[in-house]
C-alpha cells in the first residue's frame, strides 16, 4: 500500500515511509486511547515520529493521506535505548 514504518520494533524514534503526502497521523493504545501524533517531514516521502514519551508498548499507527485514504499498522515500542 506504499506505506512503510521502520524500524519496528523502535526504542525511540520511527521512520514512516510514504508514497502520499500524509495530512494526519494517530497513535491508538491496547486500551482504545487515541491520541493525534505529530509527524516530522524527513526528506521526500519520509517522516519522523518520536514517541519517547510513551511508554514500552504495542500500538496502532493510524496514518490519513491528503487523498483520503487510511492506513493503520502495528508498531511496538521497546524500553531502553539501542545498543551502539
Amino acid at each position: 500500500n506504499g506505506l512503510v514504518v521502520y524500524p519496528n520494533p523502535f526504542h525511540q524514534r520511527a521512520t514512516i515511509q510514504c508514497n502520499e503526502t500524509i495530512t494526519a497521523a494517530y497513535v491508538t493504545d491496547m486500551m482504545g486511547r487515541r491520541e493525534q501524533v505529530r509527524l516530522v517531514p524527513d526528506g521526500t516521502g519520509r517522516y519522523s515520529l518520536d514517541i519517547t514519551a510513551r511508554q514500552q508498548a504495542t500500538y496502532f499507527l493510524t496514518i490519513t493521506t491528503a487523498s483520503g485514504n487510511s492506513h493503520t499498522l502495528r508498531i511496538v515500542k521497546q524500553s531502553g535505548n539501542p545498543s551502539r
